[in-house]
């Protein structure tokens, strides 16, 4: 019998619909399992500008007791003590953890704030104005939202034309901390051209590397969350030619939020990623991924992962450069959220064609996911189990038989009768399913008495949890649980009704 023929054998049972589905649904899966960022949303900015020039009695720390007295100097705008009282509130904005941050909003001076920075002729004032909204935007939704509320973005987009530095640095900061809190924040400043006129200010001053470092911040956080702000890639888009160039540059922060933002930008609809993967070069990625340094290798890996989570040609792209022995080589090293990030990369390469299961296996990352299911986190046995189940559910036979024969069936019982993920059971009983069709055939080929992969998933409890498990109401689940079971009571007649006609 050629391998054709079985492998259209074990197809058979289970609902096309339901296959269909199931490859729906894993693909969507894949795209939504990310990992928690380490680049920072907001940054506050504390008290150590050279800027802010402060003056004797800034020795002292300022004190909350006197808020009052500054908030109605600023709301007067008292000419005599204006700007020294913006300067004392903002250094309660500086304090740590945001201690007065509601209480300065609630004496009014927000609106107020806003309006200065519209006042071209005191830059002092736009400064300090501009810094003490940095610090609001820093800190909560609620706290960010009155910022916005207020109308800043717009006035703030307009200091980035300032003939003076500190205040055009400044009014980055306080978009990169508004960009970082929402979509719909993002969507504003991407509207009003933000993009642009940031990169435009980051260009002009390529020199000074506390603004490329600034900017790229910024430039990230309006990259974040692509899949829910459609239609907004067009102000990006002009501009990957200078992200591209920022990979390059020799300064690890800036090289580091260049990477987040293609990793934000590559998650994203096929058609964008065909778009962006261009500017991303494979050898060049991979040594990012090498380097033992955490701020360039994490990014990196979420590029990488991003764009394995494409079509197999993306994939492949990925795997030409090296990416599985890269990943072989960091493993040794590697935390906890590098190995989640390693075992999605893999997961997604498994979710390929048969050539790149091949590739997953000649590397001998099989065994290295049976171990994490067996000994690791139920984080990670969550992630390994995916890995291993797209390579079961796309394998061929001889694969899914390797797979089997490093003693797959008993860990993926135990995973399944720990996640409560609906997802996940559904691509383990799928991939129970095909190691039960396949031990059908090695009972029949090799003229064994049972179905040896059976009498393992029987004796690892695998039945008893199938039942257990059909008892939920989801239609698909219980057609997968049904197919399953009925190797519980196969006779001879019933093993041959599985078989291929030949």
């Amino acid at each position: 019998m050629n391998r054709g023929s079985i492998n259209s054998a074990i197809k058979k049972g289970i609902s096309g619909s339901l296959i269909a589905n199931r490859q729906a649904s894993n693909s969507s899966e894949q795209s939504r399992r990310r990992r928690e960022e380490f680049v920072q949303k907001k940054r506050g900015r504390v008290e150590n500008s050279p800027q802010s020039e402060p003056t004797n009695a800034d020795t002292n720390l300022p004190d909350i007791n006197r808020l009052g007295e500054y908030a109605a100097s600023i709301l007067k705008e008292d000419t005599n003590t204006l700007i020294d009282s913006a300067r004392q509130v903002r250094r309660l904005l500086s304090q740590k953890d945001g201690l007065y941050v509601n209480d300065v909003i609630a004496s009014g001076v927000v609106p107020a704030f806003v309006r200065f920075l519209t006042y071209e002729n005191n830059p002092k004032l736009q400064f300090e104005s501009s810094w003490a909204l940095t610090n609001i935007a820093s800190g909560t939704p609620q706290q960010t939202a009155v910022v916005v509320q207020s109308g800043a973005i717009s006035p703030l987009l307009s200091l980035l034309s300032s003939s003076h530095l500190e205040v055009q640095e400044q009014s980055v900061w306080a978009l990169g901390n508004i960009a970082g809190d929402c979509d719909e924040y993002r969507e504003k400043i991407l509207q009003s051209n933000g993009f642009s006129l940031i990169i435009a200010f980051a260009q002009s001053n390529l020199d000074k590397i506390g603004v490329v470092k600034n900017c790229m911040w910024c430039l990230s956080n309006l990259c974040r969350n692509q899949q829910k702000l459609p239609g907004l890639f067009q102000f990006i888009q002009p501009h990957l030619r200078f992200l591209q160039q920022m990979l390059y540059c020799n300064v690890t922060e800036v090289v580091s939020d260049a990477c987040w933002a293609f990793s934000f930008l590559l998650d994203a609809e096929a058609a964008q990623k065909k778009v962006v993967i261009p500017f991303v070069n494979p050898t060049y990625l991979m040594r990012l991924i090498y380097v033992d340094n955490i701020r360039l290798q994490s990014p990196a890996l979420r590029v990488a992962g991003n764009i394995v989570t494409g079509d197999s040609e993306d994939t492949q792209l990925m795997l030409d450069a090296g990416l599985l022995q890269v990943l072989v080589s960091i493993l040794p090293k590697a935390k906890e959220l590098q190995k989640k990030d390693i075992l999605w990369i893999v997961s997604n390469v498994t979710a390929g064609n048969p050539t790149q299961i091949r590739s997953v296996i000649d590397r001998g990352f099989i065994e290295y996911l049976i171990n994490v299911m067996n000994t690791e986190s139920p984080i990670l046995q969550i992630e390994a189990a995916w890995a291993v189940c797209n390579a079961i559910n796309g394998g061929t036979v001889e694969q899914i038989r390797y797979i089997v024969g490093k003693h797959v069936i008993s860990p993926l019982i135990r995973v399944l009768s720990q996640t409560i993920k609906i997802s996940l059971v559904k691509n383990i009983l799928i991939s129970l399913n095909r190691i039960l069709k396949v031990g059908n055939h090695v009972q029949k080929h090799c003229q064994l008495t049972d179905n040896p992969y059976f009498v393992t998933f029987n004796d690892a409890g695998g039945v008893d949890r199938v039942l257990e498990i059909q008892s939920v109401s989801d239609p698909e689940i219980k057609e997968i649980c049904e197919h399953i079971l009925r190797y519980c009571e196969m006779n001879e007649e019933d093993l041959e009704a599985l078989l291929p006609k030949i």
